[in-house]
């Protein structure tokens, strides 16, 4: 059985009626469906995925950024792990998408 889904009232907290909630987690995976197919137009407008062209000016789309961890689980690594084990993680990810 799926999990219980629950609104804010100005009762309290109420659970949210089993046709109604599966109605909201159709529509949830309908955005993360959508969400997964434009993943690559967001990070070309955000900057996030940069490209080249190839000697036949065939354009190559470089998705590095994609590998890296936010910013903040890098900075938890080096404060929990150390700067050595934040530079196997980056390297890792170099590593997994050479620069052309």
């Amino acid at each position: 059985m799926a999990e219980k889904l629950y609104k804010a009232t100005a009762e309290g907290r109420v659970e949210i009626p089993e046709d109604e909630a599966a109605e909201i987690r159709a529509k949830w995976a309908a955005n993360k469906a959508e969400q997964e197919a434009t993943a690559w137009l967001r990070h070309r407008t955000e900057g996030k995925v940069t490209s080249h062209r190839d000697e036949n000016n065939n354009r190559i789309i470089d998705s590095r950024e994609d590998g890296y961890p936010p910013i903040t689980d890098q900075l938890d690594q080096i404060y929990h792990e150390g700067i050595d084990a934040w530079k196997e993680t980056i390297q890792a990810v170099k590593d997994a998408h050479p620069k052309p």
